[in-house]
């Protein structure tokens, strides 16, 4: 099974960088909850460990989020979003190819 690990650590101005690392290897440090699920969802994992406190299967739902709830973890608000972006990318699935932002040059 492919798992990610998850480790939140706050920087500059109050705000909080996850960590996302796969076999050892990071793969993406980004204060964005939702670039950090769109890399989970990308790379196809089937588990998330946060912060080797508390591991959830994906896709995640609401039993997952309600289960967080009950976990010790450092940064619980962030952790929750997390879990809440992953549910929502499992109602995407039906769509092949993740969204594609194009950079508008300036006239």
């Amino acid at each position: 099974m492919s798992t990610g690990h998850i480790q939140f650590e706050p920087y500059a101005n109050g705000h909080i960088a996850i960590s996302l690392t796969v076999r050892g290897q990071l793969v993406l440090k980004s204060s964005s909850v939702e670039s950090i699920a769109r890399e989970i969802e990308l790379r196809k994992l089937k588990a998330l460990r946060l912060d080797d406190e508390f591991e959830i299967a994906l896709p995640a739902n609401n039993v997952t989020l309600e289960a967080a709830g009950q976990t010790n973890l450092k940064y619980p608000l962030v952790a929750f979003k997390l879990v809440a972006a992953c549910a929502w990318l499992a109602d995407m699935t039906q769509l092949i190819e993740p969204e594609r932002r194009t950079v508008r040059k300036a006239d």
